[in-house]
Order: structure tokens, then sequence, then C-alpha cells
């Protein structure tokens, strides 16, 4: 009789999600399209300062060189983040952070321990199209929590938690309910992922050794 021996896959857990906004249209058209599909996804109406301590990190947009949103550099009070961030852009990104690219740094403040930074419109500063911009960056977001790292340490192990704005510039170019589709698209598709490795891993969980009987 073949042996049984255990494999200790690590299973992908995703990260709560929570999708902020001020603007009522926002969170209607968030609420529109994600019904009860993605659980670990829920839409917070109200201040993104609102959301600190609960989630570990923030996504906060940022240009093509690491320059940081104003709000985001007064809310933190610490103009070392943006240093740091446009050091990391210099090194690893040959000075320029493309759309579909996004940075973890550390904020060292129980205020959201981190920053995920990345572009909301492209390097040479056109809009394109919007709603399949959010689609593309909020898949660098989760790519970033899936397979990163930050200073040899996991991403997705640092992270339980996002906060995530609505991935547009303030344009209007386009009706939210589109860019609100395009951004729920990317996350759809990431926890179908996620739970399709949650099922290898669980048919992986006991398998027979048949070179041993």
């Amino acid at each position: 009789m073949a042996t049984i021996i255990q494999l200790f896959v690590k299973q992908l857990i995703p990260p709560r999600i929570k999708l902020f906004d001020v603007r009522d249209a926002t969170s209607a058209a968030w609420g529109k399209h994600l019904g009860q599909k993605l659980p670990l996804v829920h839409v917070y109406h109200g201040e993104f300062g609102d959301l600190a301590r609960d989630m570990d990190a923030i996504v906060v947009p940022t240009n093509s060189v690491g320059s940081l949103a104003k709000e985001f550099v007064d809310y933190f009070g610490d103009p070392i983040l943006e240093r740091r961030l446009r050091s990391i852009v210099r090194s690893r990104y040959s000075g320029k952070l493309l759309m579909g690219q996004a940075v973890l740094i550390a904020t060292n403040s129980p205020q959201f321990p981190y920053l995920i930074c990345t572009p909301f419109v492209r390097s040479d500063g056109i809009c394109g199209n919007e709603p399949t911009n959010a689609y593309v960056i909020m898949r660098a977001i989760l790519e970033l929590w899936r397979y990163g790292r930050y200073k040899r340490r996991v991403v997705r192990r640092l992270v339980k938690s996002i906060a995530v704005p609505f991935l547009a510039p303030e344009t209007g170019m386009f009706p939210f309910d589109m860019i609100a589709k395009e951004q729920l698209r990317a996350l759809s598709e990431f926890y179908t992922t996620c739970s399709e490795s949650q099922r290898r891993h669980a048919h992986l969980s006991l398998v027979p050794d048949l070179g041993k009987a």
C-alpha cells in the first residue's frame, strides 16, 4: 500500500480591498457592478483618512518620476516619503514609472503602514482611454501584491488589506460607470485566480507516494 505524504503548499489568501471615494456617483457606480460577487471587496463613501489604522496599505497616485499627490504628502507630513519614492524610480525604473507599474514603500506610521504608488496617467501626461487605464492600474496593484517583494519580504505577507481610490484622473472624459466596471473587472479576475489556486491547494494537500510500497 502506498504511503501518504503531506504537501505543504502555501495557499494564496487574497487581501481585503476597500474602495473609497467621497462622491456619491462613484460609490453608486462601484455598488452597481460589485453586488455580492466579491465578498472581500467593499465600498466606503468618505475620506481616505477615515480608513487609517484599519488598512495595511493605501494606493496613492504618482507621476512618472515619483512625485506623490499633495494631499498624501500633507497627510503623512513626511517629505522623506516622496524622496524615497523618487530614489526607487530612478534606481529601479530608469527614472520613469510607467502606467501599469506600482511601487510599495513603508510610511513608518500607524496611519497606513504602506503606500502603493502608481501612475494614473501615461508618462507623457495623456490620459487616453480612462476605463481601460483603470483596468491596467488595478492589475498593477494586484500583481505587486501577489508577486512583489519589499526588502526581501513577500508583499502579500506584509499587506493583508488595501484601500483603493477611484482609478481615474479628474478629467470627466468618461462616465464613472465605465471606469468602475473596468476596475472591478480586474478585481474579479484576480479573485478568480486566487480561488483556483486554493482549489489546487486542496487537491494537492494529500498525494499518494507511489514510489514506496
